[in-house]
């Protein structure tokens, strides 16, 4: 079950939180990948910013929790790829984003 992520922007630091939680007999649980993007105030284009891969572990549940320095006059949001594994066979990603925030 996807539970979701989202960020808190204070200070010019952001703080990204998310959480996956997976039924009984999955053998790997997490994020294959997390994107900040960001655009300039009058720009139309996101870029990457920073991108976190392969965050999982053993288990049926996985809290992300990570902080990074975010620059005024830009806007932000996170796009993370949820994974579970539950056999060789039996795999599944689910994409979450969090809302647009400017710093």
């Amino acid at each position: 079950r996807l539970v979701g992520s989202e960020m808190c922007i204070r200070d010019s630091t952001m703080t990204i939180s998310g959480l996956t939680k997976c039924v009984s007999g999955v053998k790997k649980c997490g994020f294959t990948k997390v994107v900040v993007m960001r655009r300039l105030n009058a720009s139309y284009t996101w870029s990457p910013y920073k991108t976190y891969k392969d965050l999982y572990k053993d288990g049926t549940t996985y809290s992300l929790s990570k902080k990074l320095v975010v620059n005024p006059g830009w806007y932000y949001y996170v796009e993370g790829v949820h994974y579970a594994k539950k056999n060789a066979l039996s795999t599944q990603k689910i994409t979450s984003e969090t809302g647009v925030k400017k710093v």
